[in-house]
């Protein structure tokens, strides 16, 4: 008789976990989606091609060897032949994941009661339950919050050959914000405006710095909207407890803080429980190392007691490192090597300030 894995979610965290997990021919797995909650709008998520990543990396929609990071004052070019920046879609993964995967997807709403889940009046029972949904956000946190854009110009304006992932050339009156674009093509590129902050802006604020910063850089004034996409990401570690499931994505500590980077974190979190079922040892869903998530904290407290510097900081903690070093880093990889070019680089008495404010206070 087969054992039974019950997944509460069809988002990437739910639908990843179940592609890996058709290896195990002695479960059956099902995948409970709630139709109501599906987000219409298709959206980009970006990452490294690091080792477990290929499956990923073979249906992105580009990928880019060279990419910067760019102030008013500086900029930091990386280049890395070994370890590309890509981007795919979440519509072409889920829908990958799906096809992988010999599972029974259940259109209907899982209801969580005293710590347990129903659906409808009968309650989940399997020797596994995972709960991949959303979590609530803590109010008191700072957010990665953004709203983006695929535009298509006439001009041939970009470099398709260098992806920018923060370019701080833009209004820092709402907190850190920066412009985050993908170049497809000469004339066509995902750019999004970007802030890390407490408050969520109206839309018209993203909308409206997206045009002057397109202005001003790029000189472009005329350009056709052909997708527009938006989120928000803790930048602060969610691991959730619950005795009758196990959490994972999002809500079971996979986004990374200091970034908001998720999509890799998710597959090397899911791969690792699914190593952790066949190997019959005890699931758990930790994925980053305590010293990471340590300096992510001082990390986050350095931004948010000096908002204005970000930018400056940001250029300087990358300053030092070679593409392969920053693709490494970005993806948990930990290294000495690294951390110390890393930390000859850090303005020091803030962060030393951090660091007491993070010990004292937790």
């Amino acid at each position: 008789m087969k054992k039974n894995i019950q997944i509460i979610g069809g988002g990437c965290a739910g639908l990843s976990l179940a592609k890996y997990l058709n290896q195990l021919k002695d479960y059956e797995i099902k995948v409970y989606e709630n139709k109501n909650n599906k987000i219409i709008n298709d959206h980009y998520w970006g990452f490294w091609k690091i080792n477990s990543m290929n499956e990923a990396f073979k249906i992105s929609e580009k990928k880019w060897h060279r990419w910067k990071i760019i102030s008013y004052e500086e900029e930091n070019f990386f280049n890395s032949e070994k370890y590309p920046y890509c981007a795919l879609t979440r519509k072409n993964w889920l829908n990958y994941c799906k096809k992988l995967s010999n599972v029974k997807i259940i259109n209907k709403k899982v209801i969580k009661k005293d710590n347990k889940f129903f659906l409808g009046d009968k309650k989940l029972k399997g020797n596994f339950i995972f709960d991949s949904r959303q979590p609530d956000l803590n109010e008191n946190v700072m957010l990665q919050h953004f709203h983006g854009t695929i535009i298509e110009c006439k001009e041939k304006v970009f470099d398709s050959n260098v992806a920018t992932l923060m370019d701080f050339r833009c209004n820092q009156s709402k907190g850190i914000h920066f412009i985050y674009l993908l170049p497809f093509s000469r004339t066509k590129a995902l750019v999004e405006s970007t802030l890390f902050s407490k408050k969520i802006e109206k839309e018209d604020f993203y909308f409206n710095e997206i045009k002057i910063y397109l202005k001003n850089i790029y000189k472009i004034s005329k350009f056709r909207i052909t997708h527009i996409e938006k989120g928000i990401i803790p930048m602060s570690y969610i691991c959730l407890p619950n005795k009758n499931c196990i959490n994972i994505g999002t809500r079971g500590g996979a986004t990374k803080p200091s970034s908001g980077y998720t999509f890799y974190f998710i597959q090397k979190q899911v791969q690792n429980i699914v190593n952790q079922i066949q190997s019959k040892t005890k699931v758990s869903n930790f994925v980053h190392n305590k010293f990471d998530l340590l300096m992510d904290k001082i990390f986050i407290d350095v931004l948010e007691k000096n908002t204005n510097s970000a930018p400056k900081i940001f250029l300087k903690l990358t300053s030092n490192l070679t593409g392969d070093e920053m693709a490494l880093f970005m993806t948990g990889y930990f290294k000495l090597s690294i951390w110390k070019k890393i930390i000859l680089k850090l303005p020091k008495l803030i962060f030393i300030k951090s660091l007491f404010r993070v010990l004292v206070h937790g």
